[in-house]
C-alpha cells in the first residue's frame, strides 16, 4: 500500500480569491525544465493559505525578483514571511492563463492597464 498524504497541491485561484495573505513555508526549490515539462527552469515554493492549508506555487520570475528585492536573494530568509498574492489573466503563448503575482504588482498592472485603455490602446488583458 502507498500512502499519498504528501502530495503537493498547487495554488489555485479559488484559494486566494482577489487576493490573500499567505505565509512562506519553505525556501523553495529550483526545478530543471527536463524534470517538469515546462519550457524553462522553474522555482517552486510552499506557502500556507489563511485557512492553514499548504499549497505549491510555481513562482514566475517577476514575482521572484519582487520578493528578492523585498526580502533578499537568500530565500531561506523568506520562510515565515507574510506575503499578499493575487492573480491576473494574461496571454501566455497562445492561451489566456491566470498568473499569480504579489498583490502590489497586480494593482500596478491594473492601474497601468486602465491608463493604457483610456488612451485607446490594448491593455494587459482582462482582470
Amino acid at each position: 500500500m502507498v500512502v499519498l498524504n504528501d502530495i503537493e497541491v498547487s495554488l489555485r485561484v479559488e484559494d486566494i480569491g482577489t487576493g490573500a495573505e499567505v505565509t512562506v513555508l519553505t525556501e523553495g526549490e529550483k526545478m530543471k525544465k527536463e524534470d517538469t515539462g515546462f519550457k524553462e527552469d522553474t522555482f517552486k515554493i510552499q506557502i500556507q493559505l489563511p485557512n492553514g492549508e499548504p499549497r505549491r506555487w510555481i513562482m514566475n520570475k517577476t514575482s521572484q525578483r519582487y520578493y528578492a528585492e523585498k526580502f533578499g536573494m537568500d530565500t531561506k530568509k523568506w520562510v515565515g514571511q507574510k506575503i499578499t498574492i493575487s492573480w491576473v489573466q494574461q496571454k501566455v503563448g497562445r492561451e489566456m492563463k491566470k498568473i499569480f503575482y504579489p498583490l502590489e504588482l497586480v494593482k500596478k498592472m491594473k492601474a497601468e492597464d486602465t491608463e493604457v485603455t483610456k488612451k485607446g490602446k490594448t491593455g494587459l488583458g482582462s482582470f
